[in-house]
């Protein structure tokens, strides 16, 4: 019934703008908007503005002012890596702004903001669409997302595109606007290390700035704690993982790709050198490099760094100097040699809930068909596990922040520099925690949630990359997840659980700090 409401509530509000007669024609004559509604509906866009379930208040707020009763609506257009210029709109009677085209063929980008006594209060940001001077008029659905506020993805009717993502599945960006949401583990913890029971047997296609899911697609099989990597075409290679057969759940190597334009999935000529699942993936072109994890041994065998290729299957393996199940690596080349060095890090020294968790490192020269072996990464200092890593490719360093020891959440942040091979300490985080959503975005870190002392974090820190960090509050408190780059200047968070543990789906989240 509250979604119903909420949808009809952004629905009357621009019935309300649009049927305000003269008033409103003066309003949009005034700002500089096009208030001519009879012009024919050929090659233009209609901008529905959906209201998020968790902030009905922006529905009222943007009826006011389409009304011109208080605030503005002002709309920006351009091409996508270009920059924006005012334009302006009309109110249509079907409850939609309707913006008119470029001439000729353009992709256009479009940026909506209601403004309340000066101040931004929502911003909203189409996908990117291509419009034609004889072609009718495009739809788009475009989410008013408020300040330091995460709110669900929904669609034009107000319903949730994933009411859940579940934990083991992987989120990959297809192109500036789509994701791939592809298999996972209902009802388990995003930081434990329980074995699965359920599988995910599907992939989504969402497109998140356009508000609606593209395709649902059959996975050949159902798999959670997999690796995901992009390849050429716009094809996703679905890389080991658990996977439930003959009754039995096992550790896989095999390998499907995804084609999300055809809507299928197929399996793939070569399998992997060996099963693993809850492993760390990096891709290098067509080349994937897949690091450690659960390979079903016992607790003290050794793992594998494996580079595989979809064309050719394994074109080498290196044994890891121990176990290492959910470790951290990165790619990163070295300025002085120009060698691309593997970084591994951290992880846990078995699956069970119990393993002890790992602080140390190594590091691997990846040449074109070898791993070569090329040191070793001291332990920090505490040792922590569920920590947040990320690497800085300019200065060959690996940072750590958080995580948890003898059970206790941790503030630490430590950079390992190269260089000298030492741990350096750096600012703290905002609030001790671990199991934060974590991701580095055009050099900006990004740590959001997390499980703190008092339950699930409501922190936020931005660490700027050789720049003051920032430091923010949800709304509501958050663990686990992943982070990935969002419309403009906005956030995509991919699942998660909340507060009281109920599984989290899509959601976008716009920080005061940028």
């Amino acid at each position: 019934m509250l979604r119903c409401c909420l949808a009809c509530l952004v629905m009357l509000a621009f019935f309300i703008a649009s049927g305000c007669g003269e008033d409103a024609a003066k309003n949009a004559e005034a700002d500089g908007a096009a208030s001519d509604v009879a012009v024919a509906a050929v090659g233009g866009v209609r901008v529905r503005l959906v209201v998020p379930l968790e902030a009905p208040e922006i529905g009222v707020a943007a009826a006011a002012a389409l009304a011109g009763d208080a605030g503005e609506v002002m709309i920006r257009r351009g091409v996508p890596s270009g920059g924006l210029d005012s334009v302006g709109f009309a109110l249509v009677g079907d409850g939609l702004l309707r913006v008119l085209p470029y001439e000729g063929e353009q992709a256009t980008r479009f940026v909506i903001e209601l403004r309340v006594a000066g101040n931004v209060l929502a911003r909203a940001e189409t996908a990117v669409v291509i419009v034609r001077d004889l072609e009718p008029d495009r739809v788009v659905d475009a989410l008013w997302v408020p300040r330091d506020r995460a709110v669900a993805l929904v669609d034009g009717q107000g319903a949730a595109l994933m009411v859940a993502v579940a934990s083991g599945a992987t989120s990959t960006p297809l192109d500036g606007a789509r994701l791939l949401i592809a298999g996972g583990a209902p009802g388990l913890e995003p930081c434990g290390a329980e074995t699965p029971t359920a599988f995910v047997d599907t992939a989504h296609v969402v497109a998140t700035s356009g508000l609606h899911i593209d395709s649902v697609i059959d996975l050949v099989d159902a798999r959670a704690f997999h690796g995901a990597a992009a390849l050429a075409g716009g094809r996703v290679a679905l890389l080991g993982g658990y996977l439930a057969k003959g009754g039995e759940v096992g550790v896989s190597a095999g390998v499907e790709i995804v084609v999300p334009h055809e809507g299928r999935s197929e399996g793939a000529s070569f399998s992997l050198a060996q099963a693993r699942a809850r492993f760390a993936v990096v891709a290098d072109a067509e080349r994937i490099v897949l690091v450690g994890g659960d390979n079903g041994g016992a607790p003290g065998s050794a793992g594998t760094v494996e580079l595989w290729q979809a064309t050719s299957g394994t074109l080498a393996t290196a044994t890891l100097t121990r176990r290492r199940v959910a470790p951290y690596a990165a790619l990163l080349t070295d300025p002085a040699s120009e060698r691309k060095l593997l970084f591994v890090v951290g992880g846990r020294a078995g699956s069970g809930a119990d393993s002890s968790a790992l602080a140390d490192g190594e590091v691997y020269e990846v040449r074109p068909d070898a791993l070569l072996f090329a040191g070793t990464i001291p332990s920090t200092t505490p040792v922590v596990g569920d920590a947040a890593w990320t690497a800085i490719p300019a200065a060959l360093a690996i940072v750590r922040a958080g995580g948890h020891s003898v059970g206790a959440p941790v503030a630490q942040v430590q950079l390992f520099d190269a260089a000298t091979g030492t741990w350096q300490q750096r600012t703290p985080l905002f609030v001790a925690r671990s199991c934060m959503a974590s991701s580095l975005i055009d050099g900006e870190w990004w740590l959001i949630g997390g499980a703190g002392d008092a339950g699930a974090a409501v922190a936020v820190d931005r660490v700027v990359i050789g720049a003051q960090s920032t430091q923010g509050v949800l709304t509501a408190g958050r663990r686990g997840g992943e982070i990935l780059p969002g419309p403009g200047p906005t956030l995509l968070l991919s699942g998660g659980v909340a507060e009281d543990g109920t599984p989290l789906g899509l959601a976008m989240y716009w920080p005061s700090s940028i």
